[in-house]
């Protein structure tokens, strides 16, 4: 009885220990990840969306969670409650860690006005033909007249 005992007390020394070793990291992603997520999961992919997409950097190390918080942060800010980017921007920057997005109104005189969900309607088309990288775009409409050109590259800044 004295083997089975140690054999017991080992085997749950083992087990508590890949128990402690399996324990989450301390890492957290934005909540602008998952808010992103849940839109994908309710809008259907529209290629549609976007023309003139072009791969630029298929190497350049884009986290995914930080793209997405850096889509949401284009106009000062879109995530939660607000439904659109309006006013009066002709251009915008969105950064997050190593993601950064750049919009442009194509027309002259036009301002961006686009909304959260033709936003990542845009950048879901652009990346289900550049699916890692860098790349550029053109959103259909989005703009007080016309199209919105954005590019998705490494942030420097941060």
């Amino acid at each position: 009885m004295r083997f089975g005992s140690a054999f017991l007390e080992a085997l749950v020394a083992v087990a508590g220990a890949s128990v402690t070793v399996a324990a989450p990291s301390s890492w957290s992603v934005p909540q602008e990840h998952l808010e992103i997520l849940a839109l994908r999961r309710t809008i259907p992919l529209n290629p549609d969306a976007v023309s003139d997409v072009h791969c630029q950097d298929r190497q350049a190390r884009i986290i995914f969670h930080e793209e997405n918080a850096a889509q949401l942060a284009i106009c000062g800010g879109i995530a939660g409650s607000t439904d659109h980017c309006g006013g009066s921007l002709t251009t915008t920057v969105g950064r997050k860690g190593s993601a950064k997005f750049h919009l442009a109104a194509v027309d002259k005189g036009a301002t961006i006005d686009i909304t959260k969900t033709r936003w990542e309607e845009c950048v879901h088309a652009a990346r289900a033909v550049c699916p890692t990288g860098s790349l550029s775009a053109t959103c259909l409409g989005g703009a007080t007249s016309g199209d919105v050109a954005f590019t998705l590259e490494m942030n420097s800044a941060e």
